[in-house]
């Protein structure tokens, strides 16, 4: 008895030692994490959200807790053209692993992602690190899910949610003034008081809420205001007319809630959007005023739609 538990015992060890020597000489020291992924979003998005928008892109996350995703935390060390440095610490180990950007297309990047983990040459330090990279794959794949989750949320790379539409009102009366000043709401609304009252004097009616557009030049502010009409009206005075050509899908528009400057930072979300993929303004953008500002004094209330057309 005491023999056969001697032998099983010493198969045991000798197993235990093959194993320790396997693992010597055939596992690496230095294990390599990478995965990479194909996210739906322009390059130029991407970059600019992996450089400046990282920590919110991980506190969009409920798995996010203080900044860290289950025990790890995500800092980015250094901001490189189409990659970043990024930093995983997990209690006092810190990892430096690479994310690199790939353009695909115009709508779409691919992103390398890579990190290396080295515990030494002894076979015990050797399993530690094999694990330690499992565990740290795993984590850094469900990071990149969250990635792509807001890259290819247009509300969260632009914080509007901007979309494509079809213009449906083509004939437009429109009158405009010169200012040293950005307008105000009393000056604006003279502005669509006066075209009412053409409109009604020319047995027209409007179909859709007035339009705004106000442009900085040389001289000053030029502050434009319009509004549809069911038939086109005559050049009278101050009034002109415009004819809005509805091409499909060639305007881009976005909800506002709130004042002046809400409204003009959609606006520079907006160019942003189209210097990211490379469209142009072939004529002005407006703004359709929903509330009516000249009854509401409460900024904060104020919904908004802007067009701004492309090609």
């Amino acid at each position: 008895m005491h023999t056969t538990v001697t032998k099983i015992l010493s198969c045991f060890f000798l197993l235990i030692l093959i194993g320790l020597i396997a693992v010597y000489f055939f596992m690496p020291s230095q294990h390599t994490v990478s995965i990479i992924a194909k996210i739906n979003c322009n390059t130029n998005a991407v970059s600019r959200v992996i450089n400046n928008q990282w920590h919110e892109v991980l506190t969009k996350s409920k798995r996010a807790s203080r900044g860290m995703w289950d025990g790890y935390t995500y800092t980015v060390s250094q901001k490189l053209y189409n990659a970043a440095n990024i930093n995983i610490e997990q209690e006092n180990t810190v990892y430096t692993s690479n994310l690199v950007l790939l353009p695909l297309k115009n709508d779409s990047t691919a992103l390398q992602w890579s990190a290396q983990i080295q515990e030494g040459n002894n076979p015990f330090n050797k399993l530690v690190a094999y694990y330690k990279a499992n565990a740290l794959k795993n984590n850094m794949v469900e990071v990149m899910q969250q990635l792509r989750h807001f890259l290819e949320n247009t509300a969260c790379v632009y914080h509007y949610n901007i979309t494509r539409t079809t213009l449906t009102d083509t004939t437009i009366i429109s009158t405009k003034i010169l200012s040293n000043a950005y307008p105000s709401t009393v000056q604006v609304y003279a502005l669509v008081q006066n075209l009412k009252r053409y409109i009604a004097q020319q047995g027209a009616h409007a179909t859709n809420y007035p339009m705004l557009n106000v442009r900085k030049t040389d001289s000053g502010f030029v502050t434009m205001v319009g509004i549809p009409t069911n038939k086109k009206l005559p050049a009278k005075g101050a009034f002109y007319p415009k004819r809005f050509i509805p091409y499909k899908n060639k305007i881009l528009t976005v909800q506002v809630i709130g004042g002046t400057s809400s409204v003009l930072d959609a606006y520079r979300q907006i160019e942003l959007y189209m210097q990211d993929h490379s469209l142009d303004a072939p004529v002005i953008p407006f703004e359709l005023m929903i509330t009516d500002r000249s009854k509401e004094a409460d900024t904060t209330k104020w919904v908004t739609r802007i067009f701004y057309p492309i090609v």
